[in-house]
């Protein structure tokens, strides 16, 4: 069948002008972009109602986009159509196909270089790479030096074309000079960014592959580093530096992972959740949504679950106050910590995962890199890809100090500073954290005696600083008693069995207790509505969490406690929006409450005094352990001055007449000689 561009202009005129039924059913709409751009979006299915179904057209638009899109651009405006919705004829225009079907929609790695050149496709993958928006001249008009006469010159190239001679006097370049005057040319903003596939898509231990494609006029700044996207638009090439370079020529920006707040819901979806939150255990249900292959660990679940709703940002005086929660899970091996991470980064649309060594401080927050061509752009890491979703950490103690330490401020200011190469920019990580990490032995437990220094285990792993930030530090042990043991083997088995029967018929029903209590997309749809209320916190809501404070700061003998503060505020505005309520009431501050208590006790149970906690994720050091320092230091002055040698025997000799433990003794003696307090030579210790 011979198929030409009139042929398509035709049928596209006839529907215009005598078709308005088909017309006002078609989803061809328009839009304002930032620049004022008149935006036409005609899905594939508009397509074939316009084509009454006619695939050979329909195929021969895709075929040659260039000179169609441009057919139906004139059509547009020769029509009436473009006055009809209140524009002029002299508005810029941008048209592009969406919705395409699968076929034509494809992966870096799928591409055929040679064959698809030309086409109409779709390019799907990750914004990895986002250069910086340069300017393209479409027209540069020039001044003839010679005669002062102005005349204009088409560009199809990023640098700028010069004249061979003057359109007026006629004299060559040779003869005369001209000067570009680029303020009356017409200039347009674009920005190149790289498409990388999936990670998993490509061979085992290959690199994913990347496509360059480039956005024009108001698509620019349209994406963002870690935007999964479609990018409807022509796949083209060009020459540069005497090499043939494919390109894609983006003419539509579809993202797939949105935020929660830009997920669309339906309003069946709606009323569906709506219905869901006057169940008085709905909060229940999504804790024990999270990760149900692990049994058990209901308080840590439940504070992942307030992690994804997050307290309120704010800005107080200038300083910004995160609403995001961050969470630690420190544990023995084999407790499930890195099951629970791995399930949460299904829930959040903007997650990110990063795991030990292999995460470097590039890796966590951007790298320059440098094409080809000597550009550089810039490489954003987990925390900025993660903006507004979450970032799981797994094996965090496995991380070097100096990748681990570009965390501090991306915690707690949520920002961070790029001058790499000629990039300088700022990145924002309004992003929550759950990490997970081992102690510094491997495990906590040891079964020839209890071990009552787990705070001291992780400090000496992670510091002071980071563990601060963290709202919750969750420890997660393998001890358990016969009986829970044989529930825990017994509950795998079953999970094991149960969803072996259900790979084998897929019309097979797992029992309920084996279900998730909400499934994955009605969990996802209740976190975006409830993300999107701004609960006013209630006095009586603050009055539930400021007792608790000052009961808390006495037991502790000191004053206000700021971080641990915040973080139950957190934690109740989070409350309030997993009930989808307006107000934080008395019971999410309970709630909030509750949580802390369950963490302290956690590690009350495993041999560290509550009393300590606080004190120790502040500052770093206990009440008593900062006692025994100066203790230390005092005895050393103390032995010297009597004229004998401060040996570590004669030392703990000494804090024994004070009722001092040797252990606890010995301890601090390393700690002050690590940190350079006191130092030893052939046994003799010293004040540094």
């Amino acid at each position: 069948m011979n198929i030409n561009s009139e042929d398509i202009k035709n049928r596209l005129k006839e529907v215009l002008q005598h078709d308005r039924e088909l017309l006002n059913d078609l989803s061809i709409f328009s839009d304002d972009s930032p620049d004022g751009t008149l935006v036409f979006r005609i899905s594939y299915r508009d397509l074939e109602d316009i084509f009454e179904g006619d695939l050979d057209k329909i195929e021969y638009i895709m075929s040659d986009p260039k000179e169609n899109l441009k057919a139906i651009k004139e059509i547009f405006r020769e029509e009436g159509y473009i006055e009809y919705l209140g524009y002029s004829k002299d508005d810029n225009i941008r048209i592009a196909f969406s919705d395409l079907p699968k076929t034509r929609i494809k992966t870096p790695r799928e591409i055929n270089k040679s064959k698809d050149i030309g086409e109409y496709l779709g390019l799907k993958g990750i914004a990895r790479k986002i250069g910086q928006i340069g300017l393209e001249p479409n027209m540069v008009l020039f001044e003839c030096e010679r005669c002062g006469a102005n005349f204009p010159k088409d560009q199809d190239k990023r640098t700028v074309t010069y004249p061979l001679e003057c359109k007026s006097c006629g004299k060559s370049s040779n003869k005369t000079n001209f000067k570009p005057i680029f303020e009356k040319s017409n200039l347009e903003d674009y920005q190149e960014v790289f498409i990388e596939e999936k990670d998993r898509s490509g061979r085992a231990g290959e690199r994913p592959r990347e496509e360059k494609a480039i956005l024009w006029g108001d698509l620019v700044d349209s994406i963002r580093s870690g935007d999964e996207v479609i990018l409807n638009g022509i796949y083209l090439v060009r020459e540069e530096r005497k090499e043939l370079k494919t390109f894609f020529k983006v003419l539509d920006v579809e993202i797939e992972n949105k935020e929660f707040d830009d997920l669309d819901i339906t309003k069946e979806e709606r009323e569906r959740v709506e219905k869901l939150a006057k169940d008085p255990e709905i909060f229940d249900k999504i804790a024990r949504s999270i990760a149900p292959s692990i049994k058990g660990c209901l308080d840590i679940k439940k504070s992942i679950a307030l992690q994804f709703f997050k307290g309120e940002e704010k800005d107080l005086g200038g300083n910004h106050h995160r609403g995001d929660i961050h969470i630690l899970l420190a544990g023995d091996p084999e407790t499930g910590k890195s099951q629970i991470v791995d399930y949460a980064s299904k829930i959040s649309p903007r997650a990110r995962k990063g795991s030990g060594r292999s995460t470097t401080s590039a890796g966590l927050i951007a790298g320059a890199v440098q094409d080809d061509s000597g550009n550089w752009y810039l490489e954003a890491g987990i925390l900025p890809l993660a903006d507004r979703g979450i970032a799981c950490l797994d094996e965090l103690d496995k991380m070097r100090e100096k990748d681990r330490n570009s965390l501090h401020r991306a915690m707690e200011q949520q920002e961070l500073s790029i001058n790499k190469a000629d990039i300088r920019l700022t990145l924002l990580t309004r992003t929550s954290i759950l990490g997970a990490c081992n102690p510094k032995e491997g495990r906590f437990t040891r079964r020839e005696k209890v071990d009552r220094e787990y705070m001291e285990d992780i400090r000496q792993v992670l510091g002071s600083a980071l563990l601060s930030r963290f709202d919750s530090i969750w420890i997660i042990t393998s001890d358990m008693t016969r009986e829970e043991r044989k529930k825990r083997t017994r509950y795998i088995s079953d999970l094991q069995r149960e969803y072996g029967k259900k790979k084998k018929d897929e019309n097979y029903k797992i029992p309920e207790d084996h279900k998730p209590s909400l499934d994955l997309k009605d969990l996802k749809n209740y976190i975006k509505l409830g993300r999107g209320i701004t609960p006013e916190l209630t006095n009586e809501a603050l009055e539930v969490i400021n007792n608790f404070m000052d009961d808390l700061s006495e037991v502790l003998g000191r004053g206000f406690i700021p971080r641990q503060h915040l973080a139950l505020i957190r934690y109740a505005e989070a409350s309030a929006k997993a009930h989808l309520r307006e107000e934080v009431l008395p019971e999410d501050s309970k709630r909030a409450i509750e949580l802390k208590k369950d963490e302290l006790d956690r590690w009350k149970e495993n041999g560290l005094d509550p009393k300590d906690y606080i004190e120790k994720v502040e500052t770093g050091n206990t009440q008593k352990e900062l006692t025994h320092k100066v203790e230390v230091m005092d005895l050393i002055k103390l032995i010297e001055d009597r004229g004998e040698a401060p040996t570590k025997e004669k030392i703990i000799e000494f804090s024994k007449q004070d009722d001092f433990e040797e252990d606890q003794i010995s301890r601090t003696i390393e700690k002050l000689r690590h940190r350079g307090r006191i130092y030893e030579k052939n046994g003799v210790y010293k004040l540094s």
